[in-house]
């Protein structure tokens, strides 16, 4: 049997966390570079405004204003950093 040599690395899944983790820092940024009390966010991560800002799932606006990419960009946000860990 002879092994094959070759590039077999998981791009997609390099890909994915690259962009999980740029929208954590996004998020943050986008909150003065803050994070929320605990009493408002217990997930130690930005409000929940920003994250609306930057695209969170919201069905009213999916539905009645056509943000469809709302279907997609929730996908890399993340609540906080116990969510994104």
């Amino acid at each position: 049997a002879t092994s094959k040599k070759g590039s077999n690395r998981p791009f997609f899944t390099f890909l994915v966390v690259s962009a999980c983790t740029a929208m954590m820092f996004t998020s943050i940024l986008v909150n003065d570079w803050r994070f929320e009390p605990l009493s408002v966010n217990p997930m130690i991560g930005p409000s929940a405004e920003t994250l609306l800002r930057l695209g969170a799932k919201d069905s009213y606006l999916i539905v009645l204003q056509q943000e469809i990419w709302r279907l997609v960009s929730p996908m890399v946000l993340h609540a906080g950093l116990i969510h994104f860990f």
